[in-house]
């Protein structure tokens, strides 16, 4: 039961080095997540002719440390399992980080949609593709309409 904390104390570390690792990834992609939402809205206001203001930045730095602080309660879940189970897959972690970039991929899909960018349907697109995914058929048909509308959308420009 307690096999990981066994391993530490005779000196095998390998499983926690493995953990900290993907811990610190997962914290990684939430910050980078935080700064794609921040780069697509600073294009968002420059394309839509708004002034960009400090606060809209100083937003993004509290928005990364409540996400840190929501992260922090991954970890203890990550250190609660990797005492009591024999695992290295931060599972607490992995799941807080998922969320939080989840936000951030619905925030950067509004700013794209009110940018009025062709890329704010691909969410709706990858749908569409893995409702036929199983029908080879009808998928080489609807990636052939999304090329159609993606030419469209190029020349409008």
């Amino acid at each position: 039961m307690l096999k990981n904390i066994y391993e530490i104390i005779s000196g095998q570390t390998n499983g926690m080095c493995i953990e900290l690792v993907l811990i610190v990834i997962c914290w990684l992609m939430m910050v980078l997540a935080v700064l794609i939402d921040l780069w697509a809205g600073v294009s968002r206001a420059k394309k839509c002719g708004e002034k960009l203001k400090s606060n809209k930045f100083r937003r993004t730095v509290n928005k990364i440390s409540e996400y840190w602080s929501v992260m922090l309660f991954g970890l203890f879940i990550d250190v609660f399992l990797f005492a009591i189970i024999p695992y290295y897959v931060p599972l607490g972690s992995f799941i807080f980080s998922i969320a939080c970039c989840g936000i951030e991929a619905k925030s950067v899909i509004e700013n794209l949609r009110r940018k009025n960018s062709a890329a704010a349907e691909v969410p709706s697109a990858v749908l569409q593709i893995l409702k036929h995914i199983d029908n080879p058929e009808k998928l080489s048909q609807y990636i052939e309409i999304l090329n159609k509308i993606n030419k469209k959308h190029e020349d409008n420009e």
